[in-house]
């Protein structure tokens, strides 16, 4: 298990999409994603919204709800990044209420994909 930023996952995610105007550019084509915004999509791939049909899902990017990893919690970090542990320990919120888009990923290939 390794805790890092949503940005770092998303830069080796595969289901990540920035071709979309959803959640400023920060889509996500999982097909658990339960966050999604329906949009018109063009035949460049690119999702928008605009008032044309017909719509497609675009799902959206989130720490908290990212199918592939966990938003963390103090807990969390304390188990599995001490660095961010000292980072949030003594602070008045805990990761996941303060956004700070941590998330918790155990799956061995995003981890060798993240370079640990």
């Amino acid at each position: 298990m390794k805790v890092v930023h949503i940005d770092e996952l998303a830069d080796v995610c595969g289901y990540f999409a920035t071709q979309t105007d959803a959640n400023n550019g920060y889509g996500c084509n999982h097909p658990d994603q339960e966050e999604f915004e329906m949009l018109y999509q063009d035949n460049k791939g690119y999702t928008h919204r605009e008032d044309k049909e017909p719509k497609v899902k675009q799902g959206m990017c989130y720490a908290w709800s990212c199918p592939l990893a966990t938003e963390c919690d103090l807990q969390d970090l304390k188990e599995h990044s001490q660095v961010y542990y000292e980072e949030w320990k003594d602070r008045e919120y805990d990761p996941s209420e303060a956004g700070a888009d941590l998330v918790l990923v155990g799956d061995e290939e995003l981890i060798k994909k993240l370079g640990y």
